[in-house]
């Protein structure tokens, strides 16, 4: 068994003794608790990811000037990373480490919603509408949640208007492609969470939703708006558009 499952289930324990044995509000305070101890390896990795972005503009060159040059590329990408201070893989971490921590979430929320475990600590599975033990009948958790991950997702990404781009060079029709593929990412991780919240119980899909939230504000207070901006602008554009 995963060492983290013992360790969620006593504090979920612990939470629903202190919320009146609430599971949503001990979801709610659980994802709190993980969000603030994966602080240290999250916010590098945003820093690291936000000095990507603004070395952007000079990988750019560096493509255009050595694109044919693998090992020369390769050489200068890294030369410019030190000079810098950026770790390329910095946000790999991160990535590992919430993934870890979400599949032992999924195995807590599993066991912790069984009903003899439910009986034993007399805990309240209802919250707002919902019964969190049970997929969310009216689909409104499922896509909500979809769409705060869009946000986020939104958020860390940049370059999202060379899309539209004409590749006049080789640097162009590699930034057309980078872009089509950011916006291919964007599109399907929230259809994932999408499919997967359909069919699983609500304690499961709170969990991502709190966790979204709260990443949605971190990803601000530390890099901004992020790609969003794009999308706000395009929006803004349409609506106009529209009015006219």
């Amino acid at each position: 068994m995963n060492p983290l499952v013992p360790l969620f289930v006593n504090i979920l324990n612990f939470f629903a003794g202190i919320f009146n044995g609430s599971l949503a509000f001990s979801i709610i305070a659980l994802t709190v608790l993980v969000k603030l101890a994966l602080l240290p390896v999250t916010i590098p990795s945003v820093k690291s990811a936000k000095k990507m972005q603004d070395l952007k503009p000079h990988l750019d060159k560096i493509k255009l000037k050595y694109g044919k040059d693998k090992a020369k590329l390769q050489q200068a990408q890294m030369d410019l990373y030190k000079q810098h201070g950026v770790n390329p893989v910095a946000g790999c971490l991160p990535a590992v480490v919430q993934m870890l921590v979400l599949y032992a979430l999924y195995t807590t929320f599993i066991k912790y919603t069984q009903s003899d475990q439910i009986s034993l600590l007399h805990l309240n599975t209802s919250f707002l509408y919902l019964d969190l033990t049970k997929p969310d009948p009216y689909r409104i958790l499922p896509i909500v949640t979809a769409i705060v991950t869009f946000i986020q997702s939104a958020m860390m990404q940049t370059g999202l208007e060379s899309h539209h781009t004409t590749p006049k060079t080789v640097a162009g029709a590699k930034k057309q492609e980078d872009a089509a593929m950011q916006q291919q990412s964007l599109i399907i991780m929230p259809l994932m969470i999408l499919l997967i919240s359909l069919n699983f119980a609500s304690a499961l899909t709170l969990y991502w939703f709190v966790s979204t939230f709260i990443g949605i504000i971190q990803q601000y207070y530390l890099s901004g708006w992020g790609g969003l901006a794009v999308y706000a602008k395009k929006a803004q554009l349409l609506l106009l558009k529209i009015n006219k």
